[in-house]
């Protein structure tokens, strides 16, 4: 028995970003512009799928919240050394330095945050 933990499997980061913007990216945000730079080749991870997805889309999701119209979008994707890594980079606001040791708090949202809605 795992214990309720499935096994990893090989992802590809690729193929998850890809299905993230094809699931997520709606004509109402054609006022941004998306780039997807994504390395040649297969970038496969051991690890769950639907949290690779998870993660992506939930990244992915504040990029779309907090870039300004017209702004600009870009996920990559790459390979250094031996890991494997997604960037989602916007032209939104950056989350001011005093908030970065909380980024990973459960249920916290940055005090410029204020107005945009989520959790």
């Amino acid at each position: 028995a795992t214990g309720g933990v499935a096994p990893r499997s090989p992802v590809d980061l690729n193929e998850a970003v890809s299905f993230v913007v094809d699931e997520t990216w709606r004509e109402d945000h054609s006022s941004h512009r998306l780039t997807i730079e994504l390395a040649p080749g297969t970038l496969l991870v051991a690890a769950e799928r639907f949290h690779v997805e998870r993660i992506i889309a939930n990244i992915f999701g504040n990029a779309l919240k907090y870039t300004p119209p017209n702004g600009v979008i870009t996920l990559t994707t790459f390979e250094d050394r031996d890991f494997r890594a997604v960037s989602i980079r916007n032209s939104g606001p950056p989350i001011p330095p005093e908030e970065l040791p909380h980024l990973f708090d459960r249920y916290r949202r940055a005090a410029n945050s204020t107005g945009t809605p989520g959790t």
